[in-house]
């Protein structure tokens, strides 16, 4: 397998790398170990460059849902709220701020990678090494079966670097929430609102907690006091890891990526 440039990932990252290439007629193959879109939400919140991106990559407004958010607001257990961020409003032409479903994200992106000549994709494959020549750069891919091949590109990009992330991360989008909020809060822990009537929170997991002991019911309302006054998560906007084994399931039916 030949081309100019080698994606591996097939997530919204590579997908909008994909889509860009792809419209500038680049010859681009992308590559993904799995073969399916994951079907939890994980990334939550696009700003107004992103979104500027994302219509370069060719989406309309309406390519996927997506929530605009007035405002984030910043609070402490300790000493009540200590930040307010404006976002409401518009920059470039978009919004300040929306809130959106990555599963949806993805779909769309997929969409519209499929409507571009130039842009090869193969799915259960998985990158074994990566080796640079003077001229080019070959990567050794192994499918689910076992076996290896070579793709050969004058580039590498890698967009699969979400599984990295060194740290443990608790990520709940509940529906139908009793007294939804519109805007996003940090109450240490982030908890925002996103499409399809879902609300999120994120909390990071403090030394101690395993995955066994959230899954548990005792583990909640521990969780809530605990949180509530010792603040050992520190605030943190970004997005949650990319989970490397099936969702879990919380005490109320809420799915939950594993890690």
């Amino acid at each position: 397998m030949k081309a100019a440039i080698l994606v591996v990932g097939y997530g919204p990252v590579g997908a909008a790398t994909a889509c860009l290439l792809g419209r500038l007629g680049v010859h681009t193959i992308v590559i993904d170990k799995s073969s399916t879109v994951f079907p939890q939400p994980r990334a939550i919140a696009l700003d107004n460059e992103a979104l500027r991106v994302l219509q370069m990559a060719g989406l309309a407004d309406d390519a996927f849902p997506r929530i605009a958010i007035p405002c984030v607001k910043l609070h402490s257990p300790f000493f009540g709220q200590f930040g307010h961020v404006n976002t409401a409003g518009s920059l470039d032409g978009h919004p300040k701020l929306v809130t959106f479903a990555q599963p949806e994200l993805e779909a769309a992106l997929r969409r519209q990678v499929a409507t571009l000549p130039s842009v090869e994709v193969v799915l259960g494959l998985q990158v074994v090494r990566v080796e640079e020549t003077a001229d080019e750069v070959i990567t050794t891919v192994r499918d689910v079966e076992g076996r290896e091949r070579r793709i050969h590109s004058a580039y590498v990009v890698g967009a699969d670097g979400a599984s990295s992330f060194a740290e443990d991360w608790l990520i709940i989008d509940a529906l139908d929430v009793p007294n939804p909020i519109d805007h996003i809060e940090f109450i240490c822990d982030p908890h925002m609102p996103s499409p399809g009537g879902r609300e999120r929170w994120e909390f990071m997991l403090a030394p101690g907690e395993t995955r066994e002991e959230m899954e548990s019911r005792a583990w909640w309302p521990a969780c809530a006091m605990r949180r509530t006054w010792r603040g050992s998560s520190r605030p943190s906007s970004r997005a949650a890891p990319s989970p490397a084994s099936s969702p879990a399931t919380t005490p109320n039916g809420v799915r939950t990526p594993g890690r």
